[in-house]
């Protein structure tokens, strides 16, 4: 059994990464069969943000759950990536999945010019991020 529980631990080491410095921060909220998940994931290089992930996802249910609505949330969705795509060291992508659209925004602030970088935080602590976002409705760890 202790061999079990030690070959847990270490696959739990390798798969989330150890020494990153992340901070996750999350919210969830609904509308009316419209569900809207935000998550931030910032990992760190001792002080400075190396990467910065956002994932967005809409699920549609009652009234909204029909093809027409679905597409215009992807349209939507594929608006806002195209904006971020127009920035250096920014990729976005959308993604769908039955009744969820969504968007994938990945940072590489070494990529970014410092104007985009202080435009999306990116050069703020992690304090000063956790601080913010939880400001803001999120929940950090």
């Amino acid at each position: 059994m202790k061999k079990i529980a030690a070959l847990f631990i270490i696959g739990s080491v390798l798969l989330t990464g150890c020494g990153k410095n992340r901070l996750v921060c999350k919210q969830t909220k609904e509308i009316d069969g419209i569900e809207s998940t935000e998550t931030y994931t910032f990992v760190f290089q001792e002080e400075e943000v190396k990467t910065a992930a956002l994932k967005n996802t809409i699920k549609l249910s009652g009234d909204y759950n029909t093809k027409e609505f679905i597409q215009q949330f992807k349209d939507s969705a594929q608006e806002s990536a195209d904006i971020y795509n127009e920035t250096n060291g920014v990729t976005a992508k959308v993604s769908t999945r039955k009744n969820k659209i969504t968007l994938n925004v990945e940072m590489q602030r070494e990529k970014m010019s410092e104007e985009d970088q202080q435009y999306f935080e990116l050069d703020l602590t992690k304090e000063e991020l956790k601080e913010n976002l939880e400001g803001n409705g999120y929940s950090c760890k």
